[in-house]
């Protein structure tokens, strides 16, 4: 198992030295709260709301911090559109990505 430089020298050990490690399960929720603006457009688009609602939580995290690391608002506005057709895509399309095929 590789382990950082950082953590080594923080434990005294070098490369090839024989370390105890522990692994904990983490349970810590890691879902971002809903910005505002996104929560009130999704309340007036109910297709939209009902395919952010079937994301797996890992695209919709991913989506969220897309949307929330935009500094200005102008830039804001033009992601939530984008986001709001992104999520009627997907209702559209039924969850699936475009291009792909049922085998």
């Amino acid at each position: 198992m590789q382990i950082k430089t950082a953590l080594r020298k923080a434990v005294n050990a070098d490369a090839g030295d024989l370390i105890r490690v522990e692994l904990r399960i983490d349970r810590e929720s890691r879902a971002l709260p809903v910005p505002t603006e996104v929560a009130k457009a999704l309340r007036t688009r109910p297709k939209a709301r009902k395919a952010f609602q079937k994301m797996g939580p890992g695209t919709r995290r991913q989506l969220l911090m897309w949307y929330g690391s935009a500094k200005s608002a102008a830039v804001r506005e033009k992601r939530l559109q984008r986001l709001l057709e992104i999520l009627l895509e997907r209702a559209l399309l039924g969850g699936r990505k475009s291009g792909s095929t049922k085998s």
